[in-house]
């Protein structure tokens, strides 16, 4: 199957927070989400968003929980996360974490549990961009409440995927809308996407799934 055609026909979970969900305002304004562009940027038949308003991918409740929830015929997974769990100050814990309560924990958790629900299907990880929140104070660079920065978080998704061989799209490096210039067109309030911005972000996304 050519490039062009190779979601054609198939369906897809998009497991995340805000980012995912299409909050467009930090206030929980709805907008037009990425992954409402997909269906006309890969040919898929069906992009279920699977999105929560502040959801971390640890602890109770959290993506790596939640999961078991989706539906179970997907052909490509997305897991665009971590945003919250450093804005929340969520531990990191250590690579051979087996459990939610830390960050390391929960991915492990994860990618093991969907390997195991959706053994044919891609996954893949999506990493938080950069973040300068006029709303809710967070910023990219200053400690959260557990020592931690942005990029802490960024880097154990990597580590983790590393290790289980997960593709990673890494916007956190290079989203290109970048909450540090950007006049409020792409991040409205330097956290969130516009609706341009996700629309942005779903060409991203699409292209980075045609190297699946």
């Amino acid at each position: 199957m050519s490039v062009q055609f190779r979601w054609q026909d198939c369906k897809m979970n998009a497991l995340g927070d805000s980012l995912t969900k299409g909050d467009i305002s930090g206030k929980g304004l709805q907008g037009i989400p990425w992954t409402g562009h997909m269906k006309d940027l890969t040919g898929l038949y069906e992009c279920r968003n699977y999105g929560i308003n502040g959801n971390k991918l640890a602890l109770e409740k959290g993506m790596a929980e939640r999961y078991v929830e989706m539906d179970n015929d997907a052909d490509v997974i997305s897991v665009f996360g971590g945003m919250n769990d450093f804005c929340k100050g969520v531990p990191l814990g250590t690579v051979s974490d087996n459990d939610v309560s830390t960050f390391f924990g929960a991915i492990n958790v994860m990618i093991n549990g969907l390997y195991k629900k959706f053994p044919r299907a891609e996954i893949f990880f999506i990493t938080p961009p950069k973040c300068k929140s006029s709303f809710y104070g967070w910023e990219s660079f200053t400690p959260n409440t557990s020592g931690h920065i942005l990029k802490d978080y960024r880097d154990a998704i990597l580590t983790a995927a590393d290790i289980y061989s997960i593709p990673v799209l890494d916007l956190y490096s290079c989203s290109g809308m970048s909450c540090y210039l950007d006049d409020g067109t792409f991040r409205p309030d330097g956290l969130h996407f516009s609706n341009a911005g996700h629309e942005r972000l779903a060409h991203k996304i699409a292209a980075f799934m045609n190297t699946l």
